[in-house]
C-alpha cells in the first residue's frame, strides 16, 4: 500500500490503533512524550508509523529529530527504511539493551534504567527504541506503569578502597543483589563480602543504642573532616590536570595523584577510616549468594564482588560514608542517616519454592512490595513455560545461553516480555543454567 503520508496529532497512539482496528490503512501517528526524567521535563515528539490490514497490525517507532523528514509517498517498508524507524513487535521478546555508566568505584551496568544519566532502551530486530517511548506509546503492554523495575549489574574494581561502593541507605528503595562473580585475586579463598550493617559485639560495649549512633557519628565526622582535606588536595591537581572535579577517573589516575598527599595525611586517613569502619559488620559473600537490602540497612558492596541487581524504580540514598569522593553530590548525609539507620541484625537467607505450569520448580529469593524474583536453574535441555503473564516479565540468564520464545540470550543478557504475549517458553542449552524471573506487582 503506496500512500502520500501525513503526519497524525494523538494523545495515544495505542487508543487510535484500536479505534482503526478494522480500517485498512497506513498512518503517521505523532505522539507528545515528557521527559520527566530530565530536570525541566522537556518534550520529545515520537512517530510511529502503523500498517493495519486484515487482522495485522505492524508497527515502526522514531524519535522525530531536527533531521526528520516524511517522504511525498511510500509504503510501511519505505516509509520506515526513510525516517529511521524501528519495528517494534510487542507480542515478541524486546532485548534490553546494555548501558555503561562510570563510577567512582567501577561501574554500574543498566539495563532498564531512565534518569538524566541514560536512558535504556528496548532491541528488536537490529534497532533500538528508549524504553520510556514504548512506556508511553503502548501503556497497556506495560500494564500502564511509568517505569520499569531497575535492573543493573554492580560491576566493582578489583582493588580494595578503590573498588568499595557507598556506605549508603535507602528509605524508601528496595534492593536485591544476586553474586555472580568473585575476583580471586581480592578474595583468594573466593568469598568476598558486603558492608552491611553494624558490629554487634561493638554494639554490646555500649550502654544503648543511641549511645552506639552517637559513638559511630563521632567516628563518621572525624573521618569526614580528614575525607575533606584529602579531596582537596586531589581536586587541586584534577584542576591542574584540566580534569572537572566531578568526572570520573581511574584509580591508577588517583594513586598518582595520592602519592603528592603528605604521608602523615594518608596515614591520619587510614587510621580514622578503620576507626569509623570498625563499627559495622563485612558479611561475607560468595557466587550465587542473595543480598536482601531492606530499608535503612546502611550496606556497601565491596571490591571484586560482581552482582546482578532489582530494585524499585526510584533514586533515593542517604549517604554515610564513602572512602573516595563522592561525585554526584557535594555532601554526605550521615547525620540524617544515623538518625534513622536499622542497627539490629536482619536475616535475609530464607527463600519459599515457586512453581510454574511446567511443573519446574524455582525459588523466591526476593518478594517486595513492587516486585518479585525467582531463582531458576535448568537442566541441560530443560525447558520452562510460564502462561497467563498478565503484565510483563523481565527474563535474565545468568550463567549460560538460553532461548527465551526463540531469542537467544547469553550470559548477563536480558528480555523484557510484554504483557501482550500469551505464554513464555525458556529453552535451556547444552548446560545446565540459571535464570532469573522479574515479576512486577
Amino acid at each position: 500500500m503506496t500512500v502520500k503520508p501525513q503526519l497524525i496529532d494523538v494523545d495515544n497512539v495505542e487508543v487510535f490503533i484500536a479505534e482503526h482496528r478494522n480500517r485498512h490503512g497506513l498512518y503517521c501517528l505523532e505522539q507528545k512524550i515528557v521527559c520527566e526524567w530530565l530536570t525541566e521535563t522537556p518534550e520529545v515528539r515520537v512517530v510511529a508509523i502503523v500498517a493495519i490490514a486484515q487482522d495485522q497490525v505492524r508497527v515502526a517507532v522514531v524519535e522525530k529529530s531536527v533531521e526528520f523528514i516524511l517522504p511525498a509517498e511510500g509504503d510501511f517498508v519505505s516509509l520506515v527504511a526513510a525516517v529511521g524507524a524501528v519495528c517494534i513487535d510487542l507480542s515478541k521478546p524486546l532485548q534490553l539493551s546494555p548501558l555503561f555508566i562510570p563510577k567512582p568505584w567501577g561501574q554500574e551496568i543498566w539495563y532498564t534504567g531512565v534518569e538524566q544519566r541514560g536512558v535504556c532502551a528496548f532491541t528488536q530486530r537490529g534497532g533500538s527504541v528508549a524504553i520510556p517511548y514504548l512506556l508511553a506509546l503502548f501503556p497497556s503492554a506495560f500494564n500502564e506503569c511509568r517505569q520499569l523495575v531497575l535492573l543493573k549489574i554492580l560491576d566493582p574494581l578489583a582493588e580494595e578502597v578503590f573498588g568499595d561502593l557507598y556506605f549508603e541507605l535507602h528509605t524508601k528503595k528496595q534492593e536485591v543483589y544476586v553474586v555472580t562473580h568473585i575476583d580471586k585475586e581480592s578474595w583468594p579463598a573466593g568469598q568476598g563480602a558486603i558492608r552491611f550493617g553494624f558490629n554487634q559485639q561493638k554494639l554490646a560495649q555500649y550502654a544503648s543504642e543511641d549511645a552506639f549512633r552517637s559513638g559511630y557519628a563521632d567516628a563518621v565526622k572525624q573521618y569526614r573532616q580528614v575525607r575533606v582535606e584529602v579531596d582537596r588536595h586531589i581536586d587541586s591537581m584534577r584542576d591542574a590536570d584540566g580534569i572537572a572535579l566531578d568526572e570520573p577517573v581511574s584509580a591508577e589516575q588517583l594513586k598518582v595523584w595520592m602519592r603528592s598527599i603528605p604521608a602523615e595525611l594518608m596515614a591520619k586517613e587510614l587510621s580514622e577510616r578503620r576507626q569509623m569502619d570498625a563499627f559495622t559488620q563485612l558479611k561475607p559473600l560468595a557466587v550465587g549468594d542473595v543480598v536482601k537490602v531492606p530499608c535503612y540497612t546502611p550496606h556497601a558492596l565491596q571490591h571484586g564482588v560482581r552482582t546482578i541487581e532489582f530494585q524499585t524504580p526510584v533514586y533515593e540514598r542517604l549517604i554515610l560514608s564513602f572512602a573516595q569522593k563522592v561525585l554526584t553530590q557535594q555532601h554526605w548525609d550521615s547525620e540524617r542517616a544515623i538518625e534513622m539507620m536499622d542497627i539490629a541484625v536482619t536475616n535475609t537467607e530464607r527463600f519459599e519454592g515457586y512453581d510454574f505450569v511446567s511443573d519446574h520448580c524455582g525459588e523466591v529469593i526476593v518478594d517486595y512490595d513492587d516486585f518479585y524474583v525467582v531463582r531458576v536453574v535448568l537442566g541441560a535441555e530443560q525447558t520452562l513455560r510460564i502462561d497467563n503473564l498478565g503484565d510483563y516479565i523481565i527474563v535474565m540468564s545468568v550463567d549460560q545461553k538460553v532461548c527465551v520464545n526463540q531469542a537467544e540470550l547469553a550470559s548477563e543478557q536480558a528480555v523484557l516480555l510484554s504483557a501482550l504475549v500469551d505464554a513464555v517458553q525458556v529453552d535451556a542449552g547444552h548446560n545446565d543454567a540459571t535464570m532469573l524471573i522479574c515479576f512486577p506487582k
